[in-house]
């Protein structure tokens, strides 16, 4: 039945989930000298409308106000340097948020499902934008990505559904598996030319349905995770000089895979990117491939012959289990 509270200037620290299912707190007033909200502090306090952080705040643990459906705003410190997983996850009528300036990495579902969720400010510290970071936010229509973006998580922004535009910065290293499924970009079949799906300079996602060759289109720069994955009947696949590196799971399940035609350029092959892969029965890798991940031939059941150049210094687990 708590409903308000304001804390003694005495306090300096506040413990997990010290108010956590408080669900008829409506205000409350942290002091000056703490520094820490830690995870589950405020988890489930459902009527939570106003919250007051000290200029010190430097973390936010996670999860720490999650399922707060009432946080209409809240100003988060600029001493702020870290932000946990799911800290702000299904605080539904959150309508607004500006990142501070040391945060680097918007952690996995922080902002998940903040379905009121209209306007989001980030800074150009952020290189990191994690797994299932917006999913949901049903009412964000766009966002301006940092210059410097190096990686988008799996699902980052998965059922935006008024997400019909955004701009990809020649930056990103990283592009997660489905990070824009179930957006209007990704449904409007306008978007989608030849069965494949770009964004900028970026292949996104391939139809399964796509048979035969396939190539990929000159000056790509990166091809999303999984983005051909389940192309059952995908034959043979041409991968320009522009693309360097071979996604996680980039050809996952292609079964009817037979031949990779690619450049002396590519220096990384992602985990599980040829996983089962059951028609590939021969690969010479370009002399430039340093590093193959995990189980990326997981599965190559029929692969008899593959050269392995004299570049490569790193070799995952399960690479040819």
């Amino acid at each position: 039945s708590l409903l308000q509270i304001d804390l003694p200037v005495s306090v300096k620290t506040i413990g997990q989930y010290a108010f956590a299912d408080c669900s008829s707190l409506m205000e409350i007033h942290i002091p000056r000298d703490v520094q820490l909200i830690d995870q589950y502090t405020f988890n489930a306090c459902s009527s939570l409308r106003r919250i007051t952080l000290p200029n010190g705040i430097t973390e936010i643990g996670k999860y720490a106000f999650d399922g707060c459906s009432s946080l209409k705003s809240i100003d988060l410190p600029k001493a702020l340097t870290t932000i946990g997983e799911y800290a702000f996850d299904e605080c539904s009528s959150l309508e607004q948020i500006t990142i501070p300036n040391k945060i680097n990495k918007i952690a996995f579902a922080t902002f998940g499902e903040c379905s009121s969720l209209t306007q989001v400010s980030l800074p150009q510290s952020v290189n990191i934008i994690g797994d299932y970071a917006f999913y949901g936010c049903t009412s964000l229509a766009s966002i301006d990505l940092p210059s410097h973006l190096e990686k988008i998580g799996h699902c980052a922004f998965d059922s935006c559904i008024r997400m019909s535009s955004i701009r990809i910065p020649s930056s990103i290293k990283t592009l997660g598996y489905h990070a824009f499924h179930h957006t209007p970009l990704y449904n409007d079949s306008s978007n989608w030319a030849d069965g494949a799906l770009y964004i900028d300079h970026c292949l996104i996602a391939v139809d399964t349905s796509l048979t035969g060759h396939y190539a990929i289109r000159p000056k790509t720069r990166l091809v999303a995770d999984g983005a051909f994955i389940f192309c059952r009947s995908l034959s043979s696949v041409r991968i320009p000089k522009s693309v360097t590196v071979i996604s996680d799971g980039m050809f996952c399940v292609c079964s009817s895979l037979r031949e990779v035609k690619w450049h002396d350029g590519i220096t990384h092959i992602g985990a599980n990117a040829f996983e089962k892969c059951r028609r590939l029965t021969s690969l010479v890798l370009p002399s430039s491939v340093g590093r193959i991940g995990d189980a990326a031939f997981l599965g190559c059941g029929n692969l008899s012959y593959l050269f392995l150049p004299k570049s490569i210094y790193y070799l995952g687990e399960q690479v040819f289990d």
